[in-house]
């Protein structure tokens, strides 16, 4: 994915940190819990300028400009921090990397580790053993240290330490807080549905995804973190990977814009908050099975059904579209990608999204 928005590609890397949530206790014998709070949150914004930067200018993070800036790209400068404080040890608030660790551990996508180093300072970082910002074939440790607070170093490694064991690395480049929830021992916190909504921009999405997470729960489906957050009626289906009947997942305001060429498209262009917007995904097969149920319901429930969509961008070619009858209407949905009817969810009508998933599953 092409990135041209800093804006949006901190939307993508980064998780908001709440005004409070929980620090294990191993996280805190050399430090207290405010000047924690204090200095993982000052690590948040250096990797937010980061990933704005780099998307600004990317040339001088040495990328060049003919170069296309992909998704994974910004995080250059946030990997060079990860492989460095996973290949040292803090004493007295400095970061004593292992030059021979860090060869091991270098990967070769990570290029112009010189540039790197040298930009990393305007952000605060100070480096002591390098020459003209590479290191020395002959130095076996550099020094890594951070003035402004030195606690920044500190949670750095414990950071990255927790997502090294874990294999992590998405949840240090995105700053994570629940890495530090549980015990350096477990990582847990990505069992459930907290994951999902932690990535969310809007209270109102949050509330929603938890409520619908509990009517479905009680309903007996089972649910997990794929492409999105999925439902099954069958825990084998799950493990399978096999079809789902709900899916939560998050959606740019173009992408929706452009798909949905029906009533739709005035909602997702109604909403003000960020850019990207939650979706529910239902799996209807049978239109016809809920027609009747339909007449009962809200109008949002029914522009659900209103309209066609561009889909796959040819409809007379799709193999897995379906045509079907609306209200004296005739209309076609893909679903290439995904299910064929989808919506901007609200709590109040959850028990209308789960009657109509279970009388049209079925074909």
């Amino acid at each position: 994915m092409e990135i041209s928005d800093p804006e949006k590609t901190c939307e993508i890397f980064l998780i908001n940190i709440p005004n409070s949530f929980d620090i294990h206790s191993d996280f805190l014998t050399c430090i207290s819990k405010n000047d924690f709070e204090v200095a993982f949150k000052q690590i948040w914004h250096i990797f937010k300028n980061i990933y704005e930067d780099v998307t600004t200018n990317q040339y001088e993070f040495g990328i060049p400009k003919k170069i296309k800036l992909y998704a994974w790209t910004p995080y250059r400068p946030v990997s060079l921090l990860y492989l460095l404080s996973i290949s040292g040890v803090i004493k007295n608030q400095i970061l004593i990397v292992d030059t021979a660790a860090f060869n091991e551990v270098k990967t070769k996508e990570l290029k112009n580790i010189h540039i790197l180093f040298e930009r990393l300072q305007d952000y605060g970082f100070i480096f002591e053993g390098l020459q003209k910002f590479r290191i020395p074939k002959t130095a076996s440790t550099i020094k890594i240290c951070y003035p402004d607070n030195p606690n920044v170093i500190t949670i750095l490694k414990m950071m990255a330490d927790k997502a090294y064991r874990y294999n992590k690395v998405n949840d240090f480049n995105s700053c994570y807080f629940r890495l530090f929830t549980e015990d350096m021992d477990t990582a847990n916190y990505d069992k459930g549905v907290d994951v999902f909504c932690d990535r969310l921009n809007a209270q109102q999405e949050k509330d929603f995804v938890y409520a619908f997470d509990k009517s479905l729960k009680e309903k007996g489906y089972f649910g997990h973190e794929r492409h999105g957050y999925s439902y099954y009626a069958k825990e084998s289906t799950m493990k399978s990977k096999g079809t789902y009947h709900f899916k939560l997942e998050r959606l740019s305001k173009e992408t929706a814009q452009y798909l949905y060429a029906n009533a739709q498209a005035s909602l997702f262009a109604e909403i003000k908050h960020n850019d990207q917007v939650l979706k529910l995904c239902l799996r209807i097969r049978n239109v016809d099975k809920c027609l009747d149920y339909l007449k009962q319901c809200p109008e949002p429930i029914k522009n659900i059904f209103r309209g066609s969509d561009r889909g796959c961008g040819d409809s007379s070619y799709c193999d897995k579209g379906m045509n079907f009858n609306f209200e004296g209407n005739t209309y076609w949905r893909c679903s290439c990608c995904n299910a064929m009817f989808n919506c901007l969810p609200e709590i109040e009508n959850i028990p209308h999204y789960i009657k109509l998933v279970e009388l049209g599953f079925k074909s």
